[in-house]
C-alpha cells in the first residue's frame, strides 16, 4: 500500500458539484463522486502506489458548479516539489482571494483530511461570490456585506486555546514543553492566519506579565510561561494598523508565579489586575464609551468594524482572596466582564478524541437551540490526565492535537444546522493556513441568516436578516 489520504469537500453553496472526467495513472485508489450535493460534507479516499514506481503517479478529476462554466479540478502529481494534492481554477472560476486560474495546495498526508470548502450564499451561480481556502488576512472585513448585519451571536470565528502558549519560557513544577505548549504561532502569525478569539492567561514571572499556561496536580502547581504580554499588545496593535477586524480577548486563570507557595487557591490580587489593565490600556482600538449593562453578543459586526478594527478585552478571573475582579471604572475603556459576553465554554476534559467530540457536539446540540441562543464556544481540544503530565512517553499537548484538529472538519459540518452551530472553535495547535477560516465563513455563509437591504428607516442600519434555511423575514 502507498500512503493513503482523504480528500474532504464541503460544499457550502446552494447548487451541487458535477464530475466531467477523471482519470488516474498509477494510482491505487481514485474514485471521485458524480455529484457532490449541496450542503455535504463528502470524504473521499485517494492511495497511491507503492511499487518502487510510484514516482510518476498522477491523477484528475474535473468538476463543474451546477453544470456552469466555473470548473475546478484536483489534481494529484507525486513529482511535485511542493505539495502532490491540489485545486486548480479554470478562467472563469475565482474565489476571495484567490484570482481565476489560482493553484490551492492541499494537505497530503498517511490518513488526513485535505479539506477543500466552497461556500456562497448567493442565487445566481452566473454572478456568485465565493468564500474558501485562502483566505485574506482581513477575512471579516472582507465579508462585512455578508455578516454586517448579524450579531455576535450568529456569527462564526476561529479561535485558540492557551494562546500565548507557542514558546516556553520557564515555568514550575518540573513542567516541560511537552505539556505547556498548545500553539505554534505567536498571537501575530494566529491573527494572520484568521483567529479571532484568544483565551489568553495572564501570569507574573519574574516580575514581568507573561502568558501562562499551569495548573494544580498532584498538591503543587506545574506549567510554563510563554509569549510576554508586551509582545502580545505589539503584535495586536501591528495588526489592526493594516485589518479592519473584530479580536476578542478572553483573559482567565490569573495566577503570580513568583508567590505560589504550594497554594492552591494562588490568584493575582486586584493591586496586580488594576497593573496588568494598565499595561493592557497600550492595545489600540479598544472598544470604548460602552456602559457595563450592555450585552455585547447581541450587537452587530456592524457596530464593532463598520468604521476601523475592534477589540474587546474580557475579564473573567477571581482574586487573591475570593470575588471577583473589580474594574467598574475601567469598563467605558474596553473592558468587559463575562455577563457582558455570555458564552457557553465548558472543555470535555478528556484525552480520547471520541469522547470529546461526542461531548462538544452534545453540548453544542443542547446549549445552543437556536441561532440566537447564548454564544457557543466549541472546545476541540484534548487535555492530558496528570499520568500524561508526568511522564515524557505520552503525546505532547501539539501531538494531541493532530488527531482532532483532522476531524474538525467532517465530524462537525454533518452535526450543524442554520439553527445550530458554534460561534467560536477553538483549538490547539492552530495551523498556517486558512483552513479554519474557511470552515468558520462557511458556517457563516450557509448556515447563518443573510443580510439583504430592505432601505427600511426604522430598521437597524436599514438591514434585516433572512434566514437562509427557512426564506423567512425575522
Amino acid at each position: 500500500m502507498g500512503i493513503g489520504s482523504y480528500f474532504l469537500f464541503i460544499n457550502a453553496t446552494p447548487w451541487p458539484f458535477h464530475l466531467l472526467k477523471q482519470h488516474s495513472y498509477q494510482m491505487n485508489t481514485w474514485d471521485f463522486p458524480s455529484v457532490v450535493d449541496s450542503g455535504t460534507a463528502m470524504r473521499v479516499y485517494m492511495e497511491e502506489q507503492a511499487t518502487g514506481n510510484e514516482g510518476d503517479d498522477s491523477a484528475e478529476a474535473l468538476y463543474t458548479i451546477n453544470n456552469s462554466h466555473l470548473e475546478f479540478e484536483i489534481l494529484y502529481r507525486a513529482l511535485s516539489s511542493f505539495q502532490p494534492l491540489e485545486v486548480s481554477f479554470n478562467n472563469s472560476f475565482h474565489t476571495l482571494n484567490n484570482p481565476s486560474d489560482t493553484v490551492l495546495p492541499l494537505q497530503w498526508g498517511q490518513d488526513v483530511n485535505a479539506p477543500f470548502i466552497l461556500a456562497s450564499s448567493d442565487t445566481d451561480v452566473a454572478t456568485a461570490t465565493f468564500v474558501g481556502q485562502n483566505p485574506p488576512e482581513s477575512w471579516m472585513h472582507d465579508i462585512y456585506d455578508r455578516i454586517s448585519c448579524l450579531s455576535l451571536r450568529e456569527i462564526a470565528m476561529p479561535g485558540t486555546h492557551d494562546a500565548g502558549m507557542s514558546e516556553f519560557n520557564g515555568g514550575a513544577g518540573a513542567a516541560v514543553p511537552a505539556d505547556t505548549l498548545t500553539q505554534t504561532l505567536n498571537i501575530g502569525d494566529q491573527l494572520k492566519y484568521g483567529a479571532r478569539w484568544f483565551d489568553l492567561r495572564p501570569v507574573i514571572a519574574g516580575g514581568q506579565w507573561a502568558t501562562g499556561h499551569y495548573s494544580f496536580t498532584l498538591n503543587a502547581w506545574r506549567g510554563g510561561n510563554g509569549q510576554n504580554i508586551a509582545s502580545v499588545i505589539s503584535q495586536i496593535n501591528d495588526f489592526t494598523s493594516n485589518n479592519q477586524e473584530l479580536i476578542i480577548l478572553d483573559l482567565t486563570h490569573g495566577y503570580n508565579t513568583d508567590v505560589f507557595n504550594g497554594d492552591e487557591n494562588n490568584h493575582l490580587t486586584q493591586d496586580n489586575w488594576d497593573d496588568l489593565i494598565n499595561v493592557l490600556l497600550g492595545i489600540k482600538h479598544r472598544i470604548t464609551g460602552l456602559s457595563s449593562s450592555v450585552d455585547l453578543s447581541t450587537m452587530l459586526v456592524s457596530d464593532f468594524i463598520k468604521d476601523g478594527p475592534a477589540v474587546l478585552i474580557i475579564i473573567d478571573d477571581s482574586i487573591e482572596g475570593g470575588g471577583g475582579v473589580e474594574f467598574s471604572s475601567k469598563v467605558s475603556s474596553g473592558f468587559f466582564s463575562p455577563n457582558q459576553l455570555p458564552v457557553y465554554n465548558n472543555y470535555a476534559n478528556s484525552d480520547n478524541p471520541t469522547q470529546m467530540y461526542n461531548d462538544q457536539i452534545g453540548k453544542m446540540l443542547s446549549k445552543r437551540p437556536n441561532a440566537t441562543s447564548e454564544m457557543f464556544l466549541l472546545s476541540w481540544t484534548l487535555t492530558q490526565t496528570w499520568v500524561e503530565i508526568i511522564n515524557p512517553l505520552f503525546a505532547s499537548l501539539l501531538d494531541m492535537a493532530i488527531e482532532p484538529n483532522i476531524a474538525l472538519y467532517d465530524v462537525l459540518w454533518e452535526k450543524m444546522s442554520s439553527t445550530q452551530y458554534p460561534n467560536i472553535l477553538l483549538i490547539d495547535s492552530y495551523p498556517a493556513n486558512g483552513d479554519v477560516v474557511a470552515l468558520a465563513m462557511a458556517i457563516n455563509y450557509h448556515f447563518a441568516g443573510k443580510c439583504i437591504s430592505l432601505n427600511n428607516p426604522f430598521g437597524k442600519l436599514g438591514q434585516a436578516i433572512l434566514s437562509v434555511g427557512g426564506g423567512s423575514l425575522i
